[in-house]
């Protein structure tokens, strides 16, 4: 099976730090749960590259999601 996201990035803000590792492979399904303010959406735009990491990397289909994803859909 392929990878298809591959997430390992730090972002830190005012009030905590987010780390988050995990790759999610061809045919398989995530859930992303928690209580509010336990930044779902934070991730989510992690990924689909509104927001920049510290520092890491997040791979979407091995591409760069905030440039190499969007210059493909233009």
């Amino acid at each position: 099976m392929s990878e298809i996201v591959k997430v390992d990035v730090f972002k830190k803000f005012k009030n905590f730090e987010l780390k988050v590792n995990f790759s999610v492979n061809e045919g398989e399904k995530v859930l992303i749960q928690g209580p509010n303010g336990s930044d779902k959406t934070t991730l989510l735009y992690l990924i689909y590259g509104v927001l920049k990491p510290d520092s890491g990397y997040i791979r979407v289909f091995n591409k760069n999601p905030s440039v190499e994803l969007r210059k493909s859909e233009m």
